[in-house]
């Protein structure tokens, strides 16, 4: 399949939702353009007809809320066990604390144990999810986005994608293509979703505004009885003879889209997660 004439179409643009000079565009939040509708249990996108220089309380009021959109964050991470073994745990969360739709777990044991793996099956489960909320919900859900912290996600799955399709899901250096079969299977999905006319578009934001995600994915670390000492990101500093390379992605395991992942290994017991891998592995 030919890659499409804009190859970042499914990379969220949090300004298209404000019409507003370049100087006021540069100043949006995720808690501008979202409201979570604690009913439905889910957060949606906010449009501005138009936009003034007021505060936030009355620009907020100037805001349409569609009730096709949906808003989800999601996370990996992953942390040693007692026995060094990794353990990776996922966190989906589509608003508020009490949201029926939240869900964490740790990934199952018969995938690989990394923040990447971690990722792509909050991913799936939040497609899932948003699937089964449009068939009941009264009006049809047109636009997922997904909130991450990820660069993983948000330029593999929009810019790197076409390329290794093209490819032959190999990667630049003609090396596989990580976690291939997740990463097609994905694809697949929201490739059917445009050819219905819905779009599913990745939202990179910084650390702090996905930390509801990241939270559930370690609350699923700790009642899984793996320690955990510091939240995600803030890790105690080791000595070494030789500087660490600096990693662009948020997910903590430093590797680039397109690059082979180390995966850790696995006992291969069922872990966690009350969704079953069957037919879905990496």
């Amino acid at each position: 399949m030919d890659a499409p004439t804009e190859p970042n179409k499914r990379v969220f643009d949090p300004q298209t939702n404000l019409n507003c000079n370049a100087q006021i565009r540069q100043l949006v939040f995720p808690d501008e353009i979202v409201h979570y509708e604690a009913e439905a249990g889910v957060t949606r996108l906010l449009f501005y007809s138009e936009v003034r220089p007021y505060s936030s309380y009355f620009l907020r009021r100037l805001a349409e809320l569609h009730d096709d959109t949906i808003v989800v964050s999601i996370a990996g991470v992953v942390r040693a066990n007692e026995k060094t073994k990794m353990i990776a745990a996922f966190g989906v969360h589509f608003g508020g604390d009490a949201s029926k739709y939240n869900v964490k777990g740790l990934v199952p044991g018969t995938l690989p144990q990394t923040s990447q793996v971690a990722e792509l099956y909050a991913l799936k489960l939040a497609i899932d999810a948003m699937m089964d909320i449009s068939d009941e919900a009264p009006v049809e859900i047109k636009q997922l986005v997904i909130m991450t912290e990820s660069l993983y996600l948000t330029q593999g799955l929009s810019k790197d994608i076409w390329k290794w399709e093209q490819n032959g899901w190999r990667t630049n250096k003609k090396t596989p293509v990580a976690n291939v079969k997740a990463v097609k299977e994905l694809h697949g999905v929201i490739k059917d979703l445009e050819g219905q006319g819905r779009k599913v578009e990745f939202w990179m934001v910084d650390r702090k505004f996905n930390d509801k995600a990241s939270f559930l994915a370690i609350e699923a670390l700790v009642e899984g009885g793996v320690e955990v000492q510091e939240v995600k990101g803030k890790k105690k500093a080791k000595k070494s003879k030789k500087p660490k390379k600096k990693t662009k992605a948020g997910s903590g395991d430093g590797n680039k889209p397109g690059d082979n992942l180390e995966d850790a290994k696995t006992d291969g017991d069922e872990q966690g997660s009350k969704e079953g891998s069957k037919g879905w592995d990496c």
